[in-house]
C-alpha cells in the first residue's frame, strides 16, 4: 500500500470514526456548553471539520498552511445552528 493509499484509509477511518461518535448527540446538546464563553457541541463539530479542511489544504499547496484564523467567512465568533447542519456545510465531507 503506497503512502498516498495509507493516508486517505487513515482519513475514512477517523471520518468513520467522527460521524459515529457525533450521530448520537441529541437536538438538546447543540447548544450546550461547559461553561460561558466556551464552545458549544456544534461549535466544536464545526470545529473539527474546519481543522481537517484546514490540514488538507495546507499540507497540499504551495503556500502552505495559512495561519490567519481571523480569515472572513472562518465562522470563528459564529453560532452554528445544528451539528447536522454543520455536518452538511460546504466543505464538510460525509
Amino acid at each position: 500500500m503506497s503512502l498516498s493509499q495509507q493516508a486517505v484509509a487513515e482519513l475514512r477511518f477517523a471520518h468513520e470514526r467522527f460521524n459515529r461518535s457525533t450521530q448520537c448527540l441529541p437536538e438538546t446538546l447543540w447548544d450546550f456548553a461547559p461553561m460561558p464563553g466556551m464552545m458549544t457541541t456544534s461549535q466544536q463539530v464545526a470545529h473539527c471539520g474546519r481543522v481537517i479542511d484546514w490540514f488538507m489544504e495546507g499540507a497540499f499547496r504551495q503556500e502552505g498552511f495559512d495561519m490567519n484564523f481571523q480569515f472572513p467567512g472562518s465562522g470563528v465568533g459564529r453560532r452554528q445552528n445544528s451539528v447536522s447542519n454543520e455536518k452538511r456545510r460546504p466543505g464538510m465531507r460525509r
